[in-house]
């Protein structure tokens, strides 16, 4: 029967088998636990600066625990605003308060131990700089004839064609935060 198998094995083996069946056990242990533990897998936009009040989106490896996920993200300089999370928890939303300041460097927080909906807790924080573009300047020329829309950036004089309109355009108006034209 098995207790009578089980017995024998017990008794066969020594302590120094079972220190390295415990050992196999406990580095499975940790390698499982690092492999279901959360992470930030990125945040948007990642390859482009913010702008006027352009939403900041964080994607997790999995379900988040939203109470203690809110309390580890930290933005220096302090930027006050709300987070949204979607429906699966997995992805976090955050929009500024007011409007990103033009031209500022922002480093984004989440530090180690934010949980997710299992209570696992993240075994490395997450760091990011974010660059919020500049105050740009959008303007129609040439003011006689066809006029085409652009955008410049009065600090740097960099100017560049949203439009080419072989008729032109006569008018153009922007959002109310002034991030969609």
């Amino acid at each position: 029967n098995w207790g009578q198998m089980f017995s024998i094995i017990i008794g066969v083996m020594n302590w120094k088998s079972w220190l390295n069946i415990l050992g196999i056990l406990l580095v499975d242990g940790v390698f499982v636990s690092w492999q279901l533990s959360p992470r930030v897998i990125s945040h948007q936009p990642s390859e482009t600066q913010l702008h006027s009040r352009q939403p900041l989106l964080i994607d997790f490896s999995q379900r988040m625990d939203p109470d203690s996920a809110n309390t580890k993200i930290k933005f220096t300089p302090e930027i006050s605003g709300s987070n949204t999370w979607n429906d699966s928890y997995d992805q976090l939303t955050f929009i500024p308060d007011e409007i990103w300041p033009a031209g500022q460097i922002f480093s984004l927080e989440i530090d180690r131990g934010v949980l997710s909906h299992i209570k696992l807790p993240s075994l490395n924080p997450y760091r990011a700089t974010l660059q919020i573009s500049p105050y740009l300047l959008t303007y129609l020329w040439p003011a006689e004839g066809s006029s085409n829309l652009y955008v410049a950036n009065p600090e740097t004089g960099e100017s560049q064609a949203l439009t080419g309109e072989s008729t032109g355009i006569l008018d153009y108006a922007t959002n109310q935060d002034g991030s969609l034209i």
